[in-house]
């Protein structure tokens, strides 16, 4: 499962994180079933959104009866309708459905793995080339630099060959592992608008798999048909689904 390298990943692309439960140590072994972490972004100390993973479900018989204790705890007292509920438990989704009674949204995602032995041969696009991406990151979204500088996750770009008028990154991708190499989650793939189309995204995702000896998981949207059949044809299968839960409408 991916559940422990999402949270790592949530970990640091929020600017301050509480966790409910001391959260276990990012390591080899998948985070317990019962533990979830609550991330906040802040504002002039002011709580602008919170998010909630429930990494599980099977040793939590009654987890409305743990949400609701949650609804006193900083940062949720007084912002329960920011809040976003990310949860493999329908019953979660019924609870963070009743909680608030603003716009909000359910959305369902599929979380899928690669075997090693699925992994396909490599695709390529004339005038583009596959590389490493840490330092163009870093300058492009320095609020996101943390994933690189204190997360240690990977990024992996498309760029023009520069043949014509000089490099640019087109097409990117942020990665981050288990630490034994065993496992790891493709936490963001992003193509620039004017590039889409072109298969770029395919070449990034063959490009880093032709070195890849572990599991790689992913999440995507199941409404995104277009990146479902993608990874599909790549060899990705569906292993569960994820519920994302989120109040008051373009807040959230």
């Amino acid at each position: 499962m991916a559940s422990d390298l999402i949270a790592h990943h949530y970990l640091h692309t929020a600017p301050s994180h509480v966790s409910h439960l001391t959260p276990k140590p990012f390591s080899t072994a998948p985070t317990p079933p019962s533990h979830f972490t609550l991330y906040t972004t802040t504002s002039n100390e002011s709580v602008e959104r919170v998010w909630l993973i429930l990494h599980g479900d099977a040793d939590v018989p009654n987890p409305s009866e743990q949400m609701y204790a949650l609804l006193s705890t900083p940062p949720l007292a007084g912002n329960h309708r920011k809040l976003t509920v990310n949860t493999y438990d329908k019953r979660i989704v019924q609870w963070a459905i009743g909680i608030g009674n603003r716009a909000m949204r359910v959305d369902l995602l599929y979380e899928m793995v690669l075997k090693p032995e699925g992994i396909r041969e490599e695709r390529a696009v004339k005038g583009y080339k596959v590389g490493r991406g840490e330092g163009w990151f870093v300058g492009e979204f320095p609020s996101m630099a943390g994933i690189v500088g204190v997360g240690g996750e990977e990024v992996w770009v498309v760029m023009t060959d520069g043949r014509e008028s000089g490099e640019e990154v087109v097409s990117w991708m942020t990665v981050v592992r288990t630490q034994d190499g065993a496992r790891c989650y493709i936490s963001t793939l992003e193509t620039k608008e004017s590039y889409r189309g072109l298969g770029l995204a395919g070449m990034l995702l063959t490009g880093f798999l032709k070195g890849e000896k572990g599991e790689v998981w992913i999440t995507v949207f199941c409404v995104n048909w277009v990146a479902v059949e993608m990874y599909v044809k790549l060899g990705w299968r569906t292993k569960r689904c994820l519920w994302v839960v989120g109040h008051g409408g373009d807040e959230v």
